[in-house]
């Protein structure tokens, strides 16, 4: 992304150049060393976020807790109708596979491009989806506060994610 244009790189490439406004070769370039840190941090932040979020609201509705179950206060904000315990628990058990996952590839994320880039689509694709379902069912409120943070995470993970030169070794011709 050198004055602005954004030939011959990856998609991802191109949204952190046009994210960044065309600015890459300036002083919001970081090192590919403080880009690793910053990662790392980062999915270990969003590894114990899943688990916090979802281990005790899934314990809350498995154990029918009034807050949550049908026609609880927090229901119609937390849970999605028609009320699905087994949905929700299949939801819950990719979650804490997917912060195990996050935490494992933060160890070595340019070892884990493929994964990373698959966190960033996911949470991009489930954000979408949230945009138009949520407004049906929930408002505009619960909109922001549900699908906005998915982009956030997608947005961050694609600036931050390893470059593709230091992820492909140089043996391996440019695809």
């Amino acid at each position: 992304c050198k004055n602005g244009t954004t030939e011959e790189h990856g998609l991802l490439e191109n949204v952190r150049c046009i994210a960044l406004g065309g600015k890459m070769d300036t002083q919001l370039k970081m090192n590919e060393t403080v880009r690793m840190v910053w990662l790392r941090i980062f999915l270990k932040v969003l590894s114990i976020g899943f688990l916090t979020a979802f281990i005790p609201w899934i314990t809350l509705i498995l154990l029918n807790a009034p807050i949550l179950a049908p026609g609880g206060s927090l229901a119609p904000l937390l849970r999605f109708q028609p009320y699905n315990a087994p949905y929700e628990s299949m939801m819950t058990a990719i979650h804490i596979v997917w912060a195990v996952m996050l935490w494992r590839a933060s160890d070595d994320p340019a070892q884990h491009s493929l994964f990373i880039d698959f966190t960033i689509w996911g949470n991009a694709a489930h954000g979408l989806v949230m945009l138009i379902a949520t407004p049906l069912q929930k408002g505009l409120v619960m909109t922001l506060i549900e699908g906005v943070p998915l982009f956030a995470i997608a947005a961050v993970l694609a600036w931050l994610r390893p470059k593709r030169s230091a992820v492909r070794p140089a043996i391996y011709p440019k695809t």
